[in-house]
């Protein structure tokens, strides 16, 4: 234990004796083992602001990330050992804390996380595959104090393995990285193993995607064609590469997408995180691919542009739901008979099923960690709220204006100023457009909890709609006004 202690020791003085780490920096060498398949080891060298260490505070998961952490001991410079004293389930307290003191941390995480049931999703979890396994820097690292830069990172893999990080090269040791803040290294993913990676560039936009298993191997050339015909439709639409609240551009975002028969996904920080069956039924693969582009959509509705708390995210969800479909039918994944099959078994029958439809509204069923039980108002009724809201725009413009006009305002105005959007901007901005009674529809549908219908919207498109408790059925009606034509176009994401 020291030797290996000594050795790591001695390559942190050697870094941080160049220029570019002259100061104080915190440390972390991850250690693969194919024998140990199932277990990081870790070491870190980390000065201490405080008495407290502790893992990534993000999601409600957060409480249960602690117990995974095995054979936790610190020492001092010296190798005296020093007593930790776990707390709250969530922290561990540095006994004999003394300001600005560097210690040296050894501890194990086992990712056995999938032996129980997570709700909500893999919402920043470890797990493990024969091909390799995926950590969330929430779940990997142990950190203290606050506002840290520069923090570097080791990486041992056995011969056959790879790790892919979002994370620029530190220097010309291998494997090593240097990670600009605390946030990146808790808000980031990696993957360790025989997997594979392919780098997809938009200007000094880099998107590193990571597939997992022979399956998804297989039908490489055709998930990254994918990938890219949908980055040009984003890019195109909103007007520019995704961005980070700082203004600078997310240079080096990664989407993992691995084998699994369960269909999932998440975003933490600028990363995807997919479970996808290549070998499923059409339907699941298609919402695996639903979700893939939902989630990817999110880098510019959501990410570059960014909203206040929770009340917006009937926007940022229900919106982006909108596009999502229009940018699968554009790039010609789903056909107008997928486009209204989702629209009615992914989004209208679980709105109208709602636990809250007619009591709640879906400004103020997002809040806190309530999304997924009101899925339907949220999801759903903000994407009704967003087609409502484009065939009023177009209609009322003679189609000279659109929904797609305020996305690229809001990305223009908003990307990177580190400035939140929220309902009153949403409001005003919809109105200017062309919803003229938006603000009404607002206060009815979205703070309000009346049930949202399409028929009174869609007609604008020349679209004959039936909806019950059952099912939303919308055919286009055989003779069209061209100003309908064009509306009903506008909706599918036809190709302009």
């Amino acid at each position: 234990m020291l030797h290996h202690k000594q050795s790591f020791l001695y390559l942190f003085f050697a870094l941080i004796a160049l220029p570019v780490f002259a100061q104080q920096t915190d440390a972390y060498k991850l250690s693969y083992s194919s024998a140990k398949k199932d277990v990081i080891s870790v070491e870190a060298t980390i000065y201490l602001q405080d008495s407290i260490l502790y893992m990534g505070g993000y999601g409600e998961k957060a409480k249960q990330l602690p117990k995974y952490v095995k054979s936790i001991q610190a020492f001092n410079p010296e190798g005296r050992e020093l007593p930790l004293k776990f707390k709250d389930s969530m922290k561990w307290i540095v006994q004999n804390f003394e300001p600005e003191a560097l210690i040296h941390l050894n501890y194990e995480l086992h990712v056995n996380h999938e032996q129980e049931e997570w709700s909500g999703g893999i919402d920043g979890i470890a797990y493990s595959r024969d091909y390799g396994i995926m950590t969330s820097g929430r779940s990997l690292f142990i950190m203290n104090g606050e506002k840290k830069k520069d923090i570097l990172v080791e990486v041992k893999l056995p011969q056959e393995q790879i790790i892919s990080t979002p994370w620029k090269k530190a220097g010309t040791i291998e494997n090593s990285f240097l990670v600009p803040d605390q946030e990146s290294l808790q808000e980031s993913f990696l993957f360790a193993g025989t997997h594979e990676e392919i780098i997809m560039n938009r200007e000094s936009f880099k998107l590193k995607f990571v597939l997992g298993g022979e399956a998804l191997i297989r039908e490489k050339d055709r998930i990254i064609k994918m990938a890219n015909q949908l980055l040009d439709y984003y890019i195109e639409l909103m007007g520019g590469i995704p961005v980070s609240p700082s203004g600078e551009n997310l240079d080096q975002c990664m989407v993992i997408i691995t084998e699994n028969e369960n269909i999932d996904g998440e975003v933490i920080g600028n990363h995807i995180s997919m479970f996808m069956d290549p070998d499923g039924e059409p339907q699941s693969q298609m919402i695996g691919w639903f979700i893939f582009a939902h989630e990817f959509f999110h880098l510019w509705n959501g990410k570059s542009i960014q909203f206040e708390g929770t009340k917006s995210d009937w926007f940022k969800e229900g919106f982006s739901n909108y596009y999502t479909l229009k940018g699968l039918k554009q790039v010609g994944f789903i056909n107008d008979e997928a486009y209204f099959a989702i629209l009615n078994n992914l989004f209208y029958k679980r709105y109208i099923n709602d636990p809250g439809l007619g009591e709640m509204s879906p400004v103020n069923s997002a809040d806190e960690f309530s999304k997924d039980k009101h899925w339907g108002l949220i999801y759903g009724g903000g994407l009704f709220a967003g087609i409502a809201s484009d065939m009023e725009i177009r209609y009322n413009s003679d189609n000279e204006k659109s929904l797609d006009d305020l996305m690229r305002y809001l990305y223009l105005e908003y990307a990177g100023k580190n400035e939140n959007v929220d309902n009153p901007i949403l409001i005003a901005k919809i109105s200017e457009y062309g919803f003229k009674d938006f603000k009404e529809f607002f206060n009815s549908y979205l703070d309000g909890a009346g049930v949202i219908k399409l028929e009174p919207y869609l007609k604008h498109a020349g679209a004959k709609v039936e909806e019950n408790e059952e099912a939303l059925h919308i055919e286009p009606l055989p003779e069209k006004t061209e100003l309908q034509k064009e509306i009903w176009a506008g909706m599918m994401g036809d190709k302009r």
